[in-house]
């Protein structure tokens, strides 16, 4: 993935012109995923800086969304809408009256972002953010240890060495330094390594069996016995990014995996403390380290079957996993699907049962579409009652199955 000059070209003359210049916009409904958060945190910068109001709105709530309303991230709609989409399809699609569609593994902060450059040149923490993004875009199921180095090379060609650095190491979160290997594979969410992240006692094993050592051999070594205990290639060697020490998140991998548990507390707030720079970044920073032990620790608890059932069903041809679970912890539900649908630990198709509603998991960007929207809650679509399902599982699996039929 590269900055594509087309795309650029397009923001700058219609989006921004309609953002600035004719000021179109007075309310912004964004798509509960990282990079359409971090985008409307640079619209609301950008609005900010000329002296402008933008509001964020629930997506919940978008019945009220009018010709002053700004879409972001959602892909193409199934019904008329009012306003304009910054959104996704599978094709390149630019309707200059209603739209700008991105391809899905596209970074529309970063085509933005450097936009936005004549205008106004963003500080070094906010543009660390959209180079997560960058990379978070071309990840596989939302882990982005996954990403090839050739998109890093690109990334780090387009910010700069002043945003980011790489290292050869392990592509595991946190690492920046052989020094604290021990310390990444305990915290590791990215990818989470089952019986090794948050075990001390089975990381200090490993490290005793690799012995001494510094480089590429060494750490090929580490790798290779990692890999052999969890019986899958989780630990890769390739070019590991990460920031100056001095920057509220140190690795872009911590970013992208913080801001997907945010979403689930309150997105509007999320895109607003990015939007503010280093001091709400830091606030961000401070609030995911203290869910990332939790999220590890109730992963081993789905893993060891504890306070979970999971049931298989099929409804209108629609087969599917239902997971009831004894507390539905929504602030780190999310990101733990991410994980298990990573390990294989649970099918393609789940719902999560959460006593009063049923919540399935947002897996590719939801259409514009009303019904659908107001049952948005976070990275979920919520349901209350199993029949409804297999309308919202026919979207997911074929885009051009799906059709605007879901009912209260």
């Amino acid at each position: 993935m590269s900055i594509n000059e087309e795309y650029i070209g397009y923001v700058k003359n219609v989006l921004l012109k309609k953002l600035v210049e004719e000021r179109s916009f007075e309310e912004m409904y964004v798509h509960p995923d990282p990079d359409s958060i971090v985008t409307a945190s640079l619209i609301g910068r950008l609005y900010s800086m000329a002296g402008l109001d933008i509001g964020f709105a629930p997506i919940d709530r978008v019945g009220e969304s009018g010709d002053k309303s700004l879409f972001i991230g959602f892909s193409r709609p199934r019904t008329f809408f009012k306003g304009f989409l910054l959104g996704r399809d599978k094709e390149f699609i630019v309707r200059e009256d209603k739209m700008i569609l991105f391809r899905y593994n596209v970074s529309i902060s970063t085509h933005v972002e450097e936009s936005m450059k004549e205008h106004y040149r963003l500080p070094k923490e906010l543009r660390s953010i959209v180079f997560s993004t960058y990379i978070y875009s071309s990840s596989k199921d939302g882990m982005i240890y996954s990403v090839e180095d050739d998109v890093i090379r690109i990334g780090l060609e387009i910010f700069g060495p002043d945003i980011s650095k790489t290292v050869l190491g392990l592509k595991i979160l946190g690492y920046y330094d052989e020094i604290y290997i021990k310390r990444n594979l305990y915290n590791t969410i990215d990818p989470f390594i089952p019986g090794v992240s948050g075990n001390r006692e089975k990381i200090d094993e490993i490290m005793s069996k690799a012995g001494e050592g510094r480089g590429k051999t060494y750490l090929e070594k580490i790798s290779s016995l990692v890999n052999n205990y969890v019986g899958k290639d989780l630990v890769k060697i390739g070019n590991k990014p990460y920031f100056d020490q001095t920057m509220p998140f140190i690795d872009p991998y911590e970013v992208v995996h913080c801001i997907n548990m945010m979403i689930n507390i309150d997105p509007l707030l999320t895109s607003t403390y990015i939007a503010t720079g280093s001091s709400g970044i830091s606030i961000l920073a401070y609030k995911c380290r203290e869910l990332f032990p939790r999220l590890i620790e109730k992963i081993y608890d789905f893993i060891n079957k504890k306070d979970v059932d999971i049931i298989s069903k099929k409804i209108e041809n629609i087969s599917f996993s239902e997971i009831v679970l004894k507390k539905c912890d929504k602030e780190i539900l999310y990101e733990m699907y991410i994980i298990l649908r990573n390990l294989r630990n649970i099918s393609e198709n789940i719902v999560f049962n959460c006593g009063e509603s049923y919540l399935i998991p947002i897996k590719k960007p939801l259409p514009l579409t009303k019904d659908l929207l107001e049952r948005t809650r976070g990275s979920f679509v919520e349901i209350d009652d199993l029949k409804k399902i297999s309308e919202v599982m026919r979207y997911f699996e074929d885009d051009n199955k799906y059709e605007d039929k879901i009912r209260r």
